[in-house]
């Protein structure tokens, strides 16, 4: 399945948001998180950034999403009913289609472990909840940066 990509949205003035050239799509960030409050906030955040975003309410939600539209980057909660952002993120980076896709860990933990946990799993970033919108933000530039052919 080819996805379709979102355009930076545009900005007041009609300049185009975020730092990428307004011919090119925009980054597509997937964020899963199981509290629908959290998901609208960054959600918007994000947009307002120039970013696309998809969102995902639980990991296996995530993972199906991830796998079917390739996202630039997604936004793992690690505390989630079920499945939580540890094991998905280890079936991300188990699944061919999805391993190159970096993961931020975006938690309410303990600063300490988790991020140790996050880490082993195959989390590339990891951010502490409560965050400012900006810091996530910061933190996918930083991300995508470091990709191959970025």
């Amino acid at each position: 399945m080819v996805r379709k990509r979102p355009v930076a949205p545009s900005t007041r003035g009609g300049a185009k948001a975020g730092p990428w050239a307004s011919e090119r799509p925009a980054p597509l960030v997937l964020l899963v998180d199981d509290l629908a409050d959290q998901r609208t906030m960054y959600r918007e955040y994000l947009e307002y950034a120039g970013f696309g975003v998809a969102l995902a309410g639980s990991a296996p939600e995530g993972i199906a999403k991830a796998i079917d539209m390739q996202p630039d980057v997604v936004v793992m909660d690690l505390s989630m009913p079920g499945i939580d952002g540890f094991e998905a993120t280890r079936v991300l980076k188990a699944v061919s289609l999805t391993r190159h896709i970096p993961v931020v860990a975006f938690t309410a933990h303990s600063p300490h472990l988790p991020r140790e946990w996050a880490v082993a799993a195959g989390c590339d970033g990891y951010l502490q909840k409560p965050l400012l919108p900006h810091d996530l933000a910061n933190q996918i530039l930083s991300l995508l940066k470091t990709r191959p052919g970025s």
